[in-house]
This record gives structure tokens, sequence and C-alpha cells, in this order.
């Protein structure tokens, strides 16, 4: 016999029958109640019945959370199962109205009626308003309609929020922000930092385990590329990054892992690595993408070892290595900036001079306005070891050159040995229009929203083309930092032993190129011969990847079953390809 009290926790059976039509999933769990919060107090007063005095039931769902006690003669009192609180609750004189606000508002987190309400939200919807402008006037439209609160689209929101735009964990914690909410949805309950500190980490958890069933789920390669550097509290860290193609034919850049290493060495590397990849169950890997630093040479053959025994390499590793396009050009630069090297130092001395107190910056901004140049902009200083910042350092104070020199005279401590004269200045200016096509190529090979790899080698080629004809310049400055241009440049591009071949083929793949301007740019880099040899070589290599693919796929169809089959009614080999001298 089941009980009557509305207070009660409703029993489940232990037997069923289920020959009345029963259904075993229709009964309601048993809800755990909590102990009281002062067992004390609670103990020492009288316990009443559910409904004292009264054979009416109550049908409030307000008071499956609240116990019923008398304090006093006739005023009993119902007190909160999960706080302190207690509320006046006689039959006649007092509602339930205070009692469901406090469930609204109830101190403890865990109540379970917010959290039942916040899992299953109100399906009541609003009537809205929004409106929208047309591009061809600037009259808007009006239009209406009916949205619901969903208070998990709303968390899930407000963590990708302070994901995307790097806000830190106490934003949802600041009074501006809370009243903005407030205003906004006041049935949102603003979460802690903590909380959503848990939410991103959950966030973070179900993407990762998306990606994981992706990768696993794909047969696709991913190309890797990593990097390492060392901060200035001198601890050594290292990111770790996937690129790939997904089923869309969408290029996808995704940060697998950023973690700290002990230090720089290869082999350290190469562990992080594998370590990395067996963690997110990568085993096909195309091609690792890194910089020119020696131990990264040592990481990558430790890298291939194991995934050649993973069967994830094509071509057993050949083409596995890949260096770093933008590197080897900020080397090209570098070695030539040399030449620069007194120059740059100066104007770098004075930009700092400039830009080391408030009362230099505001008078220097004064002879700007006096010399009537562009105020929208300013000075910058460079990054040491990146040639590209010295570009911009540079065009920057080329553009203030006047008020540089009209400043030279206001300082007191200006070391004059250091102030840039105007040969200097006028070797900066020639140099900045020499670099800004290399800046300019950099650019355009760092990119990483849409593919690059066809246009590899037509940036090697405009490079090879922007050196040699400086190399033959009648200026004496230009033409001896091309020709210590063109000895890094062979050092890395100009050797065809050590060119990974590989970066060529996308040109092929190009409808607009195929093999003859390959052909045609090899010859006028290296001569008829050397250019002959790589062409073949580009041809041959372009082939090999065309039956290690046909492989591939054939030892992929073997261990489909054969009704998952779908028959292919085109059996296309490589002899009825054209050749690629054909196609125009």
């Amino acid at each position: 016999m089941t009980s009557t009290c509305p207070h009660s926790i409703p029993t489940v059976p232990t037997e069923l029958d289920l020959s009345q039509g029963v259904n075993p999933f229709d009964i309601p769990t048993p809800t755990p109640q909590p102990p009281p919060p002062n067992e004390t107090n609670e103990s020492s007063l009288p316990s009443l019945p559910p409904n004292p005095g009264n054979k009416r039931k109550r049908t409030s769902e307000a008071w499956d959370y609240f116990t019923i006690r008398e304090e006093e003669p006739n005023k009993p009192r119902a007190y909160c199962k999960f706080c302190p609180k207690s509320y006046a609750c006689h039959s006649k004189s007092c509602g339930t109205k205070n009692l469901i606000l406090h469930l609204e508002k109830c101190s403890n987190p865990n109540h379970p009626w917010k959290i039942e309400n916040e899992r299953h939200p109100s399906k009541q919807a609003n009537l809205c308003f929004s409106s929208t402008h047309d591009g061809s006037s600037a009259e808007s439209t009006v239009h209406l309609f009916a949205t619901t609160h969903d208070y998990h689209n709303c968390r899930r929101l407000l963590t990708r929020m302070i994901i995307l735009d790097e806000l830190p964990f106490k934003f949802v914690e600041n009074d501006g922000f809370r009243d903005f909410i407030a205003g906004l949805n006041s049935k949102f309950t603003v979460l802690s930092r903590r909380t959503i500190t848990r939410d991103c980490m959950s966030l973070y958890s179900i993407e990762r385990t998306k990606l994981k069933k992706m990768f696993r789920g794909s047969s696709q390669r991913l190309c890797i590329t990593t990097d390492a550097w060392q901060s200035i509290q001198k601890i050594d860290y290292m990111v770790l990054t996937a690129h790939f193609i997904d089923s869309e034919w969408k290029l996808q850049k995704k940060i697998l892992n950023f973690f700290q290493i002990p230090n720089h060495k290869g082999d350290t590397i190469g562990k992080a690595m594998e370590k990395c990849l067996l963690e997110w169950g990568i085993e096909r890997v195309f091609t690792v993408t890194v910089d020119n630093a020696t131990s990264n040479d040592v990481a990558v053959f430790y890298l291939a070892r194991k995934v050649r025994n993973w069967g994830g390499l094509v071509l057993d590793g050949e083409f596995f290595h890949v260096r770093c396009v933008a590197h080897i050009l900020n080397l090209v630069v570098k070695e030539g900036l040399e030449e620069l090297d007194s120059s740059i130092e100066k104007i770098r001395y004075f930009v700092r001079y400039v830009r080391s107190s408030s009362a230099r910056s505001l008078t220097f901004k004064t002879y700007v306005e006096q010399e009537k140049l562009n105020t929208n902009g300013g000075i910058c200083l460079d990054v040491s070891t990146r040639w590209n910042s010295t570009f911009l350092m540079l065009d920057a104070a080329l553009t203030y050159q006047r008020a540089f020199v009209r400043m030279e005279g206001e300082g007191d401590d200006l070391n004059l040995e250091k102030i840039p004269s105007d040969d200097d200045w006028e070797k900066v200016k020639m140099f900045v229009k020499f670099l800004k096509s290399f800046y300019e190529i950099t650019k355009r090979v760092s990119v990483f929203l849409h593919v690059t790899s066809n246009r590899y080698f037509q940036e090697i080629y405009l490079v090879h083309g922007i050196i040699q004809k400086y190399c033959e310049s009648n200026n004496v400055y230009l033409s001896s930092m091309a020709r210590r241009m063109k000895v890094k440049f062979d050092k890395y591009w100009g050797n065809t032993e050590k060119t990974n071949v590989m970066l060529y083929v996308p040109v092929l793949l190009d409808p607009r190129f195929k093999l003859k301007p390959l052909s045609y740019c090899f010859n006028l880099m290296y001569g008829k011969e050397v250019g002959e040899v790589m062409t073949k070589k580009v041809d041959t290599t372009f082939r090999r990847l065309y039956e290690a693919y046909k492989a591939f796929s054939s030892k992929d169809d073997d261990n489909d079953s054969e009704d998952e089959r779908t028959p292919n009614p085109i059996n296309l080999e490589l002899d009825d390809i054209p050749q690629f001298g054909q196609i125009t």
C-alpha cells in the first residue's frame, strides 16, 4: 500500500503486472532526499502531518521540497529541505507563491528543482522582433518570430565566447557583465569563474572526442607542423598543429597540443610528437614541416621511424621532411640585411629613443603635425629575429623622416654618433624598396586560410628572379646585398639533390600550369641540363605517388565487406592519362 502523503517520495514497486499494459520505464525514479541543513534545530521541533486539519490534498509541487513544522500553536511553517529558510504556510491564510519564488532563488546550487528546470526548460515561446537592413535601401524590415529560453544553449554560447575572445574566467563575475545579462535575459543565471572553467574544459573534451573520432574514422593523411621556443622565464614550449582537407574539401587547421618540454634536443622533440600522435590516434602522416634547426632533423628522423612502423608513411617517408618556406626566406633576407647593419642600428636607436618616454613621444608628435605628415600610423620597434618586423620599422621611420631630422637638435641626451646620417637614410630608402617584394612574398606563403602548396614553386621562382636581377645592378650596395642573399638561396633551393621534390608536385595538379611551365622555369633557374633532370624527377615522383595511392585505395577496399563495396564503372589506369606535355 502506497502512502498518500504528498511530501513522500514515490516508491518503485518490486513487481509489475505487465499483462495490464504497465510500462516499467514510465515509473518515476526516486529522488534522493538530502538531510536537513540543521538537524539539531529541526529534530527539536515537533513534526506535523502533511496537511493538518484539512482533508484536501495539497497539489502544489512546492510541497515536495519543504518540511512542515509547527513552532507555535496554529502557526505552521514550511522549512526548505536544502537551506535554512522557512515561511508561514497556514492552509487558510497563506498561499504557495512565496514557496515557489524561494525555489527559484534558493541559495543551494544543487537544489533538484533548479536542476530539473534547467534540464527541461519551459517550452512556452515568446514573441520577439528582429530587424534586417536591405543593401539597396536604408530602410529596415522588421520580422516577428517566436523563441524559447534555452538555458544550456546560453551557457554553451557563453563558454564559446570566453574561449574565442580569449577572455579571463573572472570576466563572468564582473558587475558590468552581470548587469548586462540581467537586463538582457533575467532567466539566465550567470555562472561563477570556477563553473565557467569547468565548462571550458568540458567543451574542450567534447571537441577533442569529435576530432579523435574523425581522425580514426577517416583515411586521409595529415600534414603536421611544429615549432618550439623559449619564454623569458627560460621555459621551453612546443606546439603541434595538424593541417588537412575535410570531407567537404575545406582546409582545416587544428592545434593538437601546446605543452612544455624539458629541452630543445632532437630526441626530446621527436618523442613529444610521437606521444601526441598516439594520444590522438593518428597513424597516417603525410609530411612534417619544421624550421631549419639541426635538432629538428633528428626529431623528424626519429618520428619517421615510428610512423613507418605504424604503416602510415607514403613512399617509405622519402618526402616526409619539409623545410618551412617562410623560415628559409627569413634566413635569406637576414643574410642580405647584414649589409645594412650599421644603418639599421642607428634608426633602431632613434626609434627607441623617441618611444622611451611620453614627453619625447609628445614632442615627436608635435613635429609630425608641423611637418603635416600622416599621424594615423606610428613608429614601431622591431624584433631582431624577424626580418619582416625590421622592414616595418624601417618603412615607418622613412614616413616620419622629416620629424626625426627636426628632433635631432632638440634632444640634449642624444648620442650624436648613433644618429642616422643622410647617407644612412638614403641606404634605408633604397633597401626598403628592394625588401618590399620579399615582405609581400612572406605574407603570401604564411597564410593558413587557404592552400598555399600550389604557390610554393611560383614564389621560389619569383625570389630567384629578384635576386638575380639585383645581382646585375649597377648599384654597389644592392648588388652586394643580392649576392649575399644568393649564396643562402643556393644553399637551400639551389641544390637539387637536397630539395624536397614533393613541393613541386602541386604545380602538376594546377590546371593552369602542368609540366611544361615547370620545365621552362627549371631551365631558367638551373640551366637546361639540370632542368631536364629536375623535370624528369618531378614527373617520376608524381607517377610513384599515383601508384602508391592506388595501392592504398585497393587495400582499403579489400578491408570492406562485399555488401559495403560500391562498384566503380570507370577503371582508369595511369597509362590512360595523357602526358603532361600534351595537356594545354
